[in-house]
């Protein structure tokens, strides 16, 4: 693959998966193929949740904060378009699908937040993504706007994980 070349892969977001608020460089493109799910992409006033179909095409600007969560049971599988680069964190960041997944593990974490620092991504505060609707695993589920209690993943204060992203401007997340 040449420098500047668009890469893809297809990826199911199984209920109760949440892409917590970030941001990166990389522009992403998401081609949803099956069921529902939500995409936080900025809006006339700040961050807003939009619903994204089988079908809808998402495209996220580099440097723009957004989040991802499936509002349902099933399966919402996408196709993510980007560059190589963003393709490169995705295999360094990721964990391999094996069985049921789960929730991730405090090394799942760490390698998320030292991955995110050496390619200077910004991930959101707990504060921001509380705002937004996204919790912390541990913290009380209480139902979302679809009447679904769901558990999200980031890093809490009291988490064992203790490396922190390498600060690089970024938007501001309103």
């Amino acid at each position: 693959m040449q420098a500047g070349e668009e890469q893809g892969v297809a990826e199911p977001c199984v209920g109760d998966v949440v892409v917590p608020i970030h941001s990166h460089d990389s522009t992403e493109t998401f081609l949803v193929i099956s069921d529902t799910k939500q995409a936080l992409v900025p809006g006339d006033d700040g961050l807003e949740w939009k619903d994204v179909h089988a079908g809808d095409y998402v495209q996220i600007a580099g440097g723009q904060a957004h989040a991802f969560r499936n509002v349902s049971a099933e399966p919402a599988i996408e196709l993510i378009i980007t560059n190589p680069r963003l393709g490169e964190w995705f295999s360094e960041a990721g964990r391999p699908v094996t069985g049921e997944p789960g929730p991730p593990t405090p090394d799942d974490l760490a390698r998320l937040i030292a991955v995110s620092g050496k390619y200077g991504y910004r991930l959101g505060t707990p504060e921001e993504n509380r705002a937004a609707g996204i919790h912390s695993w541990g913290e009380q589920d209480a139902p979302d706007a679809t009447g679904i209690a769901r558990r999200h993943f980031l890093p809490t204060p009291s988490s064992p994980i203790t490396a922190q992203p390498e600060a690089r401007p970024a938007s501001p997340v309103p």
